[in-house]
Order: structure tokens, then sequence, then C-alpha cells
């Protein structure tokens, strides 16, 4: 099971969440921080796709990174 990434999270995993939000075109941090606009970029992606906006990326929403 994945876990849940949230503001202030760092690492591979939150680099990567970055990277794809951007691909998506969704607004992201940069590097390994998650950071406010990881956050924007992910309530941005949730609500696009009909999940709960909670700006935390549970495996469900990273599942369509």
């Amino acid at each position: 099971m994945q876990e849940t990434l949230r503001a202030g999270d760092r690492g591979r995993a939150v680099r990567e969440l970055n990277e794809n939000l951007r691909i998506l075109g969704y607004e992201a941090g940069t590097g390994d921080r998650f950071t406010q606009a990881t956050a924007i970029g992910l309530v941005a992606l949730q609500t696009d796709r009909g999940l709960e906006p909670t700006g935390k990326g549970d495996s469900r929403t990273r599942s369509l990174l």
C-alpha cells in the first residue's frame, strides 16, 4: 500500500508526484518537497477527476498520475 503524501513531506515519491502533476498540466512544487503548490495541483486534479479534493497524495489520487 502506498503512503499518503502531504504537506511537509520530502523524498523521491514527492519528486515524482510533482513531476507527474506538471506533465499533466497542473501546478506543482519543485524538487522533492511537498509544498502548497503541490497541494493546489492535487486539489485541481482531484476535482477534475471527481475525487474528494483533499490536496493529499493518497493512493487513489496517485494512481491517476
